[in-house]
């Protein structure tokens, strides 16, 4: 039985090249898959019906085979290529254009578009690069630092920040409340002083009083 044709999706930087065999469910097993500096090949099983499938591509430019690699994913066949020279290629293979390669859209920019410390696509996953020979991931953005965001468990000091439920504390803010409050019982207790001394005066006056109403009737 003859092999079928798969598709190829290729978008670039002009350091690298993204290259990926449109193919799911290739039986890792089965794969073959042989990188060098002016090729690719590929043959194995895949799709709904794990068809054989093989291509070869003749790339038109060298590209550096200690720091290339690739990875089989559940939806597809991804490469990572990383040019010998970096420059914008026009386009992928050697021959010229070929049915079955295609740009993948998902991913390119123009050579005027590209940024140098962008990182890899979502669909390039690094991880999965995990390991291989020569892969150099310090030049790869800053990807492999990401991992420092675990030493974001430092930050574990704003769980202080749910002591900002001590804020609640600021209830304690009511404090200045009660002493305004004492604030103004003051003249209701000096209110209070003066009628005590009113009814002292009074008391003072009794006696008084009574001396006045024993002198009226000698008036008469």
């Amino acid at each position: 039985m003859a092999s079928k044709l798969p598709d190829l999706l290729w978008a670039q930087r002009v350091p690298h090249v993204y290259l990926t065999i449109d193919l799911p469910n290739v039986t890792a097993s089965t794969a073959k898959i042989e990188l060098t500096e002016d090729s690719m090949h590929f043959v194995g099983n895949g799709g709904i019906d794990q068809s054989k499938y093989e291509v070869t591509v003749n790339f038109l430019k060298s590209i550096d085979i200690e720091k290339s690699s690739h990875a089989i994913k559940p939806r597809n066949v991804i490469f990572f290529l990383v040019k010998k020279e970096e420059e914008w290629w026009p386009r992928l293979a050697k021959e010229g254009k070929a049915r079955n390669i295609k740009v993948d859209w998902n991913n390119w920019k123009e050579e005027d578009e590209a940024d140098e410390d962008e990182q890899p696509p979502s669909d390039f996953d690094m991880s999965q690069f995990g390991g291989m020979d020569g892969m150099d991931f310090s030049g790869m953005g800053g990807m492999g630092g990401m991992g420092g965001m675990g030493d974001m468990s430092g930050l574990g000091d704003m769980g202080g920040m749910g002591g900002m439920g001590g804020m609640g504390g600021m209830g304690g803010m009511g404090e200045p409340d009660d002493e305004d409050d004492d604030d103004d019982d003051i003249p209701d207790l000096e209110a209070g002083e003066g009628e005590k001394e009113g009814d002292e005066i009074k008391e003072e006056k009794k006696p008084e009083e009574e001396e006045e109403a024993k002198e009226e009737p000698k008036s008469e």
